[in-house]
């Protein structure tokens, strides 16, 4: 967990079938998420009686915290099209289509230039729970530090 939050490059999940317990905890994570149409997700542990603690230590960064808690809580299934409407999903695919639009997606990501997508990766992963204020200032500093860089 702690290397996919602190990866410097872009992470790209892809998810077909279930992603449950820690598949679920990637997908969350990651930068972009792609999924099938018949892709389900869910926090099953406490279906064992296994509280995903690890799990709840980030959740609530990226979803609401009561949905975050009613998902770790009932161990509920959901399916993508809730997924994406949740924020946790950011498209959601045709099984038949899926592996060529997600090609699509890696294809895009890589024409654009390294330095530029670190930049914004930075500013999201550095600024989440920053005040607005706060956030706008860092972003000028990182821009310009960002700028410098390019010159020499």
């Amino acid at each position: 967990n702690h290397a996919l939050a602190a990866f410097p490059g872009i992470s790209l999940a892809m998810v077909k079938g279930k992603a449950h317990g820690f598949g679920f905890g990637i997908a969350v994570q990651s930068d972009i998420t792609l999924a099938a149409e018949d892709a389900r997700f869910g926090f099953t542990e406490i279906r064992s009686g296994f509280p995903p603690t690890i799990v709840m230590s980030y959740l609530s960064r990226w979803v609401p915290r009561k949905k975050a808690f009613e998902w770790v809580l009932t161990g509920d299934e959901m399916d993508a099209s809730e997924a994406e409407r949740q924020g946790v999903v950011n498209r959601v695919f045709a099984r038949a289509e899926f592996d060529a639009k997600a090609d699509e997606w890696v294809q895009k990501l890589l024409k654009l230039k390294d330095p530029a997508l670190k930049a914004c990766k930075a500013f999201f992963r550095d600024t989440a729970h920053l005040h607005p204020d706060d956030a706008y200032r860092y972003g000028v500093s990182l821009l310009a530090n960002f700028n410098a860089s390019r010159r020499t």
